[in-house]
């Protein structure tokens, strides 16, 4: 797929399905380059999925992760590497011109963003406490967090 990421990273653990558009892989080594070079890890279920894993996984109906032979999977849930805080990786990948176009989604409470290069607008969200929340209800709960004001 590309230097540092390949097919087996992306596929959904239900079905295998990696069908996943050339876009990301290329995005995300340009995301691997705004962070210093340092290896990136794609959550397990966090690149394709099949409909029926997407939605036990409690993905959204119209998913970017969403794959099938004839879709191409256009998202990928990445960790946020140790020693590196959100909030500048969260910078990294909006300075990705696929990803500042598309989504990304902050999971501060899970220790991953989402990035995609689907969709037809730019979109920020954030997702709390088992819910989906607005982008700045997030960002100002993870900033707290940083600065120790929550726990």
């Amino acid at each position: 797929m590309s230097e540092h990421f390949t097919s087996a990273e992306f596929a959904c653990p239900c079905c295998g399905i990696d069908n996943v558009s050339p876009v990301l892989p290329d995005a995300l080594e340009q995301l691997r380059i705004n962070s210093g070079n340092i290896p990136l890890t794609i959550l397990r279920g966090g690149g394709c999925r099949c409909p029926t894993y997407n939605g036990s996984a409690g993905g959204v109906g119209k998913s970017e992760h969403i794959t099938t032979l004839g879709l191409q999977g256009e998202a990928a849930d990445v960790a946020v590497p140790a020693g590196v805080k959100m909030a500048s990786f969260f910078f990294c990948a909006a300075a990705v011109r696929e990803f500042r176009e598309h989504g990304i989604g902050i999971y501060p409470e899970r220790g991953f963003i989402h990035v995609d290069v689907g969709g037809a607008k730019r979109r920020r969200w954030g997702y709390l406490h088992g819910e989906y929340v607005a982008f700045d209800v997030a960002w100002n709960w993870l900033k707290a967090r940083d600065e120790g004001v929550v726990a």
